[in-house]
C-alpha cells in the first residue's frame, strides 16, 4: 500500500506536469495514460509487498510453533504412569532434561526416580516443589533430593498407612537399636557399642513423632537385651510421656527424673559413674546405661543459670567421653534452635535424626547439612544421618502395645496370670492362630512352658482387646 501511494503521488506531479507543458487537447490523454501506468505500477508493487509481508508472518508462527513443540510435542513417549508423565512434561518446560527411571511405593509416600541429562545441571532442578505439589494436586509438597540414585521425588500418598511395631530377630551388635524403616520396608539398625555411633540426637516439633520415637527405640533394646546388658536414666521434665517409666523395675539405672534439678542431678551420677567405671580394669560384665533426655533445653537453655551451666556440663562431659565407660545418650528437642543446645554437645552426638521441623534451618541445625525436613510428613517420617552413610528416610513404626504392658519387667510383677490357648481363644473370641501371631509380633505378652506350650498373660490380652475397640 505505501508503494502504491507513492507512485500515484508521482503521477499525479507528472499529470501537473504535463499541463504546464502546454500540449493543448493532447494533455488529457497523456496524463490519463500516465495515471493507469502509474495504478499498474503500483498494485504490482504492493502485491510483491504483501506477498512478502506474507512470507515473514508464516515464518515467525512456524517459529514459534516449532519452539511449542519444545515443550508440548504430541510425540513424547509416556512413562506408563500419568504422575511420572507430567513432571517429565513440567521439567521438560523448565528447560530441564530428566529420563525417567522407576517408582518405588512406600506406605506414606512413592518415590519416582528419574536420570538427569548428559550435560544437565543438577543445580536447576532445585526449587520447584510447589510448582509440582500445584501439578499433582498434593496435599503436601512433594520431597525431591539428588542422590547417586539420580532425582527423586518423594510425592505424599493419598492414604497413609503406619506400619506397627514387631519383634525382630536380634540384629549382630552391642547395643542395637531399631530406628525405623527405609521406603523398601527394610529395617535400619544402629549400634549405640559401635565406635562411631555412642549418642544419639532427635530433634522435631509438635506432632512430628519424637517422643513415640524415643519410646520405640527403648523398646526394640528392651527386647533383645535384659537389664544385665541395658539400663536407663531417664529425664522427662514435661512428666507425661515416659510416666509408664517408673514401672520399669531392673532396667532402671536410677529413679525417673521429673523435675530439671533432678535431671541435673542424675546427670551428675552419670558422670560421677563414668568416673568410677574409668578404674575397671574389666568393664565386660557391666551394664551399658543408657540416658535418655525428652526435651534437653528445658536444662540446656534453663532459666536458671546454675542448671543451665551444670547441665550444659554433664552433657557434654557424657558426649565426649561417654562411649568407652559405655554411657551413653539419646537427647530430644522440640527447639533445635543452635542458640538453646551448645555446639560441643551437639557435634558429639554423632547418630542426627530430624523429625518433622518448622523450618529448614532446624533441620540444618540438626543434622548439619541441608536437609528439607520441614517438608516431612510427621507422625514419624524421619531422616536419619549416620557417620560414614547417605542421610536416609525412614518411618518409625507405631508401638500399639499399650505401655504398661509393653514396659513391665516381667520378673517385677506380680499380678501375671498366665492364660492357656483355650483359654485366651474365649477370652479374646479368636483363633489360636491369631492369638500367636498378636503374640510374636509382640502386641501381648506371652511365654512358653518347658514342654514348649504357650502361655498368654491376661491383662495384657485385655489391654489390647480394648486398644482395638478404641
Amino acid at each position: 500500500m505505501g508503494i502504491r501511494i507513492t507512485i500515484a503521488a508521482w503521477t499525479l506531479t507528472l499529470s501537473a506536469a504535463v499541463g504546464t507543458l502546454g500540449l493543448g487537447k493532447w494533455a488529457g490523454p497523456v496524463s490519463f495514460f500516465i495515471a493507469l501506468g502509474g495504478h499498474a505500477v503500483g498494485t504490482i508493487a504492493d502485491k510483491k509487498e504483501d506477498e512478502r509481508e506474507q512470507r515473514e508472518q508464516i515464518r515467525a508462527v512456524a517459529e514459534q510453533v516449532s519452539e511449542t513443540d519444545k515443550y508440548f510435542s504430541p510425540q513424547i513417549v509416556t512413562t506408563g504412569d500419568q504422575k511420572a508423565d507430567l513432571i517429565k512434561q513440567k521439567f521438560k518446560q523448565l528447560g530441564i532434561d530428566l529420563a525417567f527411571l522407576g517408582i518405588t511405593k512406600g506406605s506414606a509416600y512413592d518415590r519416582y526416580r528419574f536420570a538427569p541429562g548428559p550435560f544437565q545441571k543438577m543445580a536447576a532442578i532445585d526449587n520447584h516443589e510447589p510448582d509440582l505439589q500445584y501439578l499433582l494436586s498434593s496435599s503436601m509438597v512433594p520431597l525431591v533430593s539428588k542422590s547417586n540414585e539420580g532425582v527423586c521425588i518423594d510425592i505424599p500418598r493419598d492414604k497413609r498407612t503406619f506400619p506397627e511395631y514387631e519383634i525382630l530377630p536380634r540384629p549382630n551388635g552391642h547395643a542395637v537399636m531399631l530406628l525405623g524403616y527405609d521406603l523398601g520396608g527394610n529395617p535400619y539398625f544402629v549400634d549405640l557399642g559401635a565406635p562411631s555411633t555412642p549418642h544419639l540426637l532427635v530433634g522435631g516439633c509438635t506432632g512430628s513423632g519424637k517422643s513415640e520415637f524415643l519410646k520405640m527405640v527403648m523398646r526394640s533394646l528392651m527386647d533383645w537385651y535384659t537389664p544385665q546388658d541395658v539400663q536407663f536414666a531417664i529425664i522427662d521434665t514435661k512428666g507425661f510421656d515416659f510416666e509408664f517409666a517408673k514401672g520399669l523395675g531392673k532396667w532402671l539405672w536410677r529413679p525417673v527424673a521429673n523435675e530439671v534439678e533432678d535431671g541435673v542431678s542424675l546427670l551428675r551420677e552419670l558422670t560421677e559413674e563414668m568416673e568410677r567405671r574409668k578404674h575397671l580394669s574389666d568393664l565386660s560384665g557391666v551394664s551399658r546405661i543408657v540416658a535418655i533426655v525428652d526435651e534437653v533445653t528445658d536444662i540446656s537453655n534453663s532459666g536458671i543459670k546454675e542448671v543451665k551451666k551444670e547441665g550444659n556440663h554433664y552433657l557434654s562431659v557424657i558426649a565426649r567421653k561417654g562411649r568407652k565407660p559405655k554411657v551413653h545418650s539419646l537427647i530430644g528437642t522440640q527447639k533445635p534452635l543452635a542458640s538453646h543446645l551448645p555446639s560441643d554437645i551437639r557435634d558429639n552426638l554423632p547418630i542426627k535424626v530430624a523429625m518433622r521441623t518448622s523450618t529448614r534451618e532446624d533441620g540444618h541445625t540438626i543434622t548439619g547439612i541441608n536437609a528439607s525436613s520441614e517438608k516431612l510428613l510427621g507422625l514419624g517420617d524421619l531422616f536419619c544421618l549416620v557417620p560414614g552413610k547417605p542421610l536416609v528416610r525412614l518411618q518409625s513404626p507405631l508401638v500399639t502395645v499399650p505401655t504398661r504392658s509393653l514396659f513391665t519387667s516381667m520378673e517385677d510383677r506380680v499380678d501375671l496370670v498366665w492364660l492357656t490357648p483355650k483359654e485366651a481363644k474365649v477370652v479374646a473370641m479368636v483363633t489360636s492362630r491369631t492369638l500367636a501371631r498378636w503374640a510374636d509380633s509382640g502386641k501381648i505378652v506371652h511365654k512358653k512352658t518347658d514342654s514348649g506350650h504357650r502361655r498368654y498373660d491376661k491383662q495384657s490380652l485385655m489391654e489390647y482387646l480394648e486398644s482395638k475397640t478404641d
